[in-house]
C-alpha cells in the first residue's frame, strides 16, 4: 500500500514520522501488505506520480474535486489532518468510492487562546504602537484615542460549537458581556456556558467584538458580507479564526476603509495558499494577520499527527479486509 502525505509546500508539516508510526500502529496486523510512505509538496511532477499510485492521502488543504480524482484512480482513503474539510468535493469522493476522516476536535484551547489574544492585542492598539515606535521613532500614547476595557465591551461569537465554548469560557473570565449567533443551539446549551443566544438583528447592533468560528458550509460562504457590515452599529473589532471563505474580502476591505469597523484579526484568508506580495491586508495598521496558525502548539501538533495517522491505518485496515472478504 502507498500513502501519500501532501499539502501545499508552506503548510507541510516539518515532519510525518509520528503520523506514519501511529497509521503503522493503527495497522497492526502483519498480515496486511506494508505501506510505503511518502511526503511531497502538492503540484509537483512527484506528487502526481506518487497520487495516481496512492491507496490513501494525508492532507489538510488540498482542493480534492472530480478532476483531482481522477488522476488518482488508486485512491480509496483520504485522512484530513484538520477539522474543517470544506476543501473536499463530498459528492465526487462519493462517486470514486473513496473514504474520509477528519479530526473531530483536537486544538479547542489553542484557537479560543487565539481569538482572544486577537481581541486584546487589538483593543490595546499593539499594532498602531508599534508602528509608531518603530518605523517613526514615536514615543506618545496620546496619538491614539484611549480604548475601553473589555470588561466593558459585548462579545459575539459566531459558531457556538467546543471551540465557541471555550473562547466564551475566557471571555466570561475577563468579564466580558458573552453572547452568540448560531441557529444549531438551543437556548439552555448557551446558558450552560454563561452566553445569551441573540439573533443576527441584536449581534449587529450591540457588538463590540465579533469573533467567528463557524464551521464553512454552503449557507454560510461570504455569510460576513457588505450588507453585513454595513449594518454593525457600534464599529467592532472582526476576528476570523474559523474558515477564510465565510468572508468576503473586497467587504471586509471596504468596511475597514468605511470605519465600519475598527480593526481586525485574521488567521485565515480566502485561499489557503494565498499570495502575500499582492494581499490587500498586508501593511495595514490595524489588521493583524497570522498565517493559519490558530491551532499551532506542541500539544496540537502531536494530537494532529497521531489522529491523522490512525485514522488513516484504520481505514486501510478496513479496505483490506473488505478486499479479502470480496476475494474469498
Amino acid at each position: 500500500m502507498i500513502v501519500l502525505a501532501s499539502d501545499y509546500k508552506e503548510q507541510l508539516l516539518k515532519s510525518y514520522d509520528t503520523t506514519k508510526d501511529s497509521l503503522i500502529r493503527a495497522l497492526n496486523s502483519e498480515e496486511l501488505t506494508p505501506v510505503s510512505f511518502y511526503v511531497e509538496p502538492y503540484d509537483t511532477p512527484k506528487f502526481w506520480d506518487i497520487l495516481s499510485k496512492a491507496d490513501g492521502l494525508i492532507t489538510a488543504f488540498l482542493p480534492i474535486n472530480e478532476n483531482f480524482l481522477e488522476k488518482a484512480p488508486k485512491l480509496k482513503a483520504i485522512s484530513v489532518n484538520a477539522t474543517g474539510y470544506s476543501t473536499l468535493d463530498m459528492e465526487a469522493l462519493t462517486k470514486h468510492g473513496v473514504m474520509m476522516r477528519h479530526i473531530t476536535s483536537y486544538c479547542t484551547r489553542e484557537v479560543a487562546e487565539h481569538a482572544i489574544a486577537m481581541m486584546l492585542s487589538l483593543n490595546k492598539n499593539f499594532l498602531q504602537y508599534s508602528y509608531e515606535i518603530n518605523s517613526l521613532k514615536k514615543w506618545k500614547y496620546m496619538d491614539l484615542s484611549p480604548r475601553r476595557t473589555v470588561n466593558h465591551l459585548t462579545l459575539t461569537i459566531f459558531g457556538l460549537g467546543q471551540i465557541g465554548k471555550m473562547t466564551a469560557s475566557l471571555a466570561n473570565a475577563l468579564g466580558m458581556k458573552v453572547q452568540a449567533f448560531d441557529p444549531y443551539v438551543d437556548r439552555s446549551t448557551a446558558q450552560k456556558n454563561n452566553v445569551d443566544l441573540v439573533d443576527l438583528i441584536t449581534a449587529l447592533e450591540t457588538s463590540d467584538v465579533i469573533i467567528n468560528h463557524m464551521v464553512l458550509t454552503d449557507s454560510n460562504r461570504n455569510f460576513f458580507n457588505e450588507d453585513f457590515f454595513v449594518r454593525l452599529k457600534k464599529r467592532p473589532i472582526f476576528i476570523n479564526v474559523g474558515r477564510g471563505k465565510s468572508v468576503d474580502e473586497k467587504a471586509l476591505l471596504s468596511a475597514l476603509e468605511k470605519e465600519y469597523i475598527y480593526a481586525v484579526g485574521l488567521d485565515v484568508l480566502e485561499s489557503e495558499d494565498p499570495d502575500m506580495n499582492n494581499c490587500p491586508f498586508t501593511g495595514m495598521k490595524n489588521v493583524l494577520l497570522t498565517p493559519h496558525s490558530a491551532f499551532y502548539s506542541e500539544e496540537s501538533n502531536r494530537a494532529l499527527e497521531e489522529i491523522s495517522g490512525e485514522n488513516m491505518g484504520i481505514m486501510l485496515k478496513e479496505l483490506s479486509k473488505s478486499f479479502s472478504r470480496e476475494n474469498k
